[in-house]
């Protein structure tokens, strides 16, 4: 066939593939588009449509195979690397995204750098997460991202407990937008890693006005205000924060049960040690203090039942 006619086959193909899928047969469209990449190898709509019927399906993996196969044959193809390198950022495949970004260099494309910090922040490496961000705020020319750039700098450092650096580059994004919840919520972490816990309450009051059932906010104000001595409204936070979180931190629990011990709520207090307990049954230290809330608990008792003889 001649470079028209492949050409004219291939999106002809392409369009019969959308038709199966309009008719809710994904298989079908499948089948026609991984038929397609076998008799035109270079026609990267195919596998682009093939990826996403398989994300469609629930089956993330072949879809990254297929692009990867793509790209070893065609590895300048710039169009394809990065959908490749988005593709695989949005279903959480976070090295194979590093590699498909890595083979670009930030020079030529700045973005690449910003990719590749997220790519690795959310693997964990916050060194290189750091020098990827770095470079990108270095190399980028326009406006795009700068100020993502400077709330993930900003979390890496809270991360590493640099929290010095981590207010710093924060501070830059709130010189850009105040109005954020993300940016106030980090600002107030940052203040309270350094212990600076009156600062702190203001950017967390900001965050709570604009998601007000933010679990992250809920927690860190929780923390804040009992720092601050104000216990009500600790308990306020924290009880919010362990009712609307998937996953609360156990810390939360024994704090949130230290509180309703200071407000002599001493039912519920033990309540929630045992809470803690029944997931840290060795934690030797939580159950001191759920026996001295029990020893609370009996002395008012038996108080209250001295003034009532």
């Amino acid at each position: 066939m001649s470079e028209l006619e492949i050409k004219y086959y291939s999106e002809k193909k392409l369009e019969e593939a959308k038709t199966f899928l309009d008719e809710n047969k994904p298989l079908h469209a499948l089948q026609i588009c991984l038929s397609l990449t076998d008799k035109v190898p270079d026609y990267k709509y195919a596998y682009i449509k093939a990826a996403q019927i398989y994300r469609m399906l629930g089956n993330i993996n072949p879809a990254v195979c297929l692009l990867n196969d793509y790209l070893e044959e065609y590895p300048e193809d710039s169009e394809l690397r990065f959908y490749a390198g988005h593709f695989m950022l949005e279903n959480e495949k976070w090295n194979e995204a590093i590699d498909v970004f890595s083979y670009i260099t930030p020079e030529d494309e700045p973005l690449t750098a910003y990719f590749l910090g997220y790519a690795y922040y959310m693997s964990q490496d916050y060194e290189l997460s750091i020098h990827y961000f770095l470079k990108f705020l270095k190399l980028n020319k326009h406006q795009d991202f700068i100020i993502d750039s400077y709330v993930y700098l900003a979390k890496c450092y809270l991360k590493k407990t640099d929290y010095e650096k981590a207010l710093n580059y924060i501070k830059k994004a709130e010189g850009i937008v105040s109005h954020n919840w993300e940016v106030n919520l980090i600002l107030a972490q940052a203040y309270t890693g350094l212990g600076m816990f009156t600062h702190a309450q203001a950017p967390i009051l900001r965050a709570l006005k604009i998601v007000p059932d933010e679990p992250s906010c809920c927690l860190a104000a929780g923390n804040i205000f009992f720092e601050n001595g104000e216990y009500d409204k600790a308990a306020n936070y924290l009880k919010n924060y362990l009712d609307n979180s998937v996953e609360a931190l156990d810390s939360s629990y024994t704090l949130y049960a230290s509180i309703l011990y200071m407000q002599k709520r001493y039912t519920e207090s033990v309540a929630y040690y045992d809470l803690y307990l029944s997931i840290h049954p060795d934690d030797e230290n939580a159950k001191f203090n759920k026996q001295k809330v029990l020893k609370a608990y009996h002395s008012d008792d038996e108080i209250s039942e001295s003034l009532n003889s």
